[in-house]
């Protein structure tokens, strides 16, 4: 690692990334070809990063106690990266889940999940990519009507990452498959994509890959917050 980007940090945040950098070593490299081989969850690797604060790295007082700045939270990634991707991958779509309830969240849900999400007791997902479109917005097919007060969900996602073992899972569909432009921005046209927030148990899973799932929605009820 580059010595100017480890020194542009506060000296806590040096340490926890020299201490993410013991665990790689120490755990994760010496068992990584064989979790992978065999195609195993790595159960063990997942409490280990639990007990580090690893989950909790993004997600602020009064819900969580071990907030980094992005930098660090860069030079951690980077660490689990050289590890083993997957452990990078399943602590990046939980903290894609946590700025969006910092982001977009009713006080009611940051309160609800938030807490437990920093200390990884609760794990969460993001649900993008589809079959016929990858992760291309502009392709998603994924569609939330209103009904009520609630939304009606039909679609599938693949290829979500951490979705069996995910008890909150942020689905990214259509709320006007019409709309245009195609590529319109979720954040600044609400008609075109919403963020539903929803816990886990709404979707059929099928097609266990590693920790990717594929999630079908065939007119799953998503009551409004």
């Amino acid at each position: 690692m580059n010595t100017a980007m480890i020194d542009e940090l506060n000296e806590d945040e040096q340490a926890m990334v020299e201490l993410v950098r013991d665990f790689v070593n120490r755990e994760v490299r010496p068992v990584v070809r064989d979790l992978e081989h065999a195609n195993t969850y790595p159960d063990k690797l997942i409490e280990q990063m639990k007990q580090l604060g690893i989950y909790g790295l993004a997600i602020p007082e009064p819900w969580g106690d071990a907030q980094v700045s992005t930098p660090c939270y860069a030079r951690i990634t980077e660490e689990l990266s050289r590890g083993w991707m997957s452990l990078a991958g399943a602590m990046g779509g939980h903290t894609v889940v946590a700025k969006l309830l910092l982001a977009y969240g009713t006080d009611e849900q940051k309160d609800a999940y938030l807490p437990r999400m920093a200390t990884g007791e609760l794990r969460a997902t993001m649900a993008l990519t589809e079959p016929g479109g990858g992760s291309d917005l502009q392709a998603m097919r994924t569609v939330a009507r209103r009904d009520g007060d609630s939304y009606i969900v039909n679609g599938s996602k693949m290829w979500i990452t951490n979705a069996r073992r995910s008890g909150l899972t942020a689905l990214l569909c259509k709320t006007d498959p019409a709309a245009t432009p195609a590529h319109a921005d979720p954040i600044y046209d609400q008609q075109f994509i919403d963020y539903l927030i929803s816990p886990a148990g709404q979707a059929d899973i099928a097609h266990y890959k590693i920790d990717g799932q594929q999630l079908f929605y065939p007119d799953a009820n998503d009551p409004t917050a």
